[in-house]
């Protein structure tokens, strides 16, 4: 798989240098959230989504997916 068709979502304010090194080893499909998603949104933003880094606050259990 081309990496520009990985999508990553970041949650929660992940370190922006996590960004970085993402964009640096050649992703570019990142979604970037400063705060956790509310169940609706984060349903949308799985979408298609191959990695999720999230922090704490945001809770994923199986209704989610």
């Amino acid at each position: 798989m081309k990496k520009d068709h990985i999508k990553f979502l970041l949650l929660e304010n992940i370190y922006q240098n996590t960004v970085n090194n993402l964009h640096s080893a050649g992703y570019s499909n990142i979604e970037f959230y400063d705060t956790a998603l509310n169940v609706k949104k984060l349903k949308t933003s799985l979408s298609n989504t191959h990695f999720i880094g999230i922090r704490s606050r945001s809770q994923v259990n199986e209704d989610i997916f």
